[in-house]
């Protein structure tokens, strides 16, 4: 028995001394500022869908001030999300308080209050019907545009292909031109 108890405790010094000159774990490295709320909807989702709810002035009205002053624009951004979160907070709020009311309302109050969660349901519903309404007007807008640029692109084809020949033939990178985008639109020949 002596034996087995000192064999025990030799054992456990050995990995004690074993464990303490073991390498530290690595350090980890601190997540990416973006990355470490990535979820927060205040600032990602909910700043957009708020963005959604601004009339069409107002959103031209908030992307020029994204082109002039990025910094005031972030923060009336982040300013516009909180209002959302809070109004959609309040929204769900206000629906779960009504469910639980509806779960121990009585038959007579039954049909009233499901009445009025239809109501906050479908106002829910009509509000991001509308907003993927609007995205996708902006959407086929941008498309139309996409469009003309490359019609235009396809009948400038041969002036490009010159272009690119001669820069090529002088010893310059090639440039094909960019992507049809808004912002790197080839501008329109002379």
């Amino acid at each position: 028995m002596k034996k087995l108890l000192i064999l025990a405790l030799l054992t456990t010094t050995a990995i004690g001394v074993f464990a303490e000159k073991a390498a530290p774990p690595p350090e980890r490295h601190a997540p990416h500022p973006h990355r470490q709320k990535r979820n927060n909807f205040r600032k990602g989702h909910g700043m957009w869908m708020a963005f959604a709810e601004l009339s069409p002035e107002e959103r031209q009205a908030m992307l020029k001030l994204q082109r002039e002053d990025p910094e005031k624009f972030r923060t009336e951004m982040h300013k516009l999300g909180e209002e959302f979160f809070k109004a959609e907070k309040l929204r769900r709020l206000e629906l779960a308080a009504l469910v639980e009311k509806y779960k121990t309302a009585g038959e007579k109050e039954k049909p009233q209050l499901l009445e009025k969660i239809k109501t906050m349901v479908r106002e829910n519903f009509k509000r991001r019907l509308r907003q993927s309404r609007m995205q996708l007007d902006e959407l086929q807008k941008r498309a139309e545009k996409l469009e003309k640029e490359l019609d235009r692109r396809e009948k400038a084809e041969e002036k490009i292909v010159d272009t690119v020949v001669n820069n090529i033939i002088s010893g310059k990178r090639p440039n094909y031109g960019k992507r049809p985008h808004r912002r790197f639109a080839t501008p329109p020949p002379k």
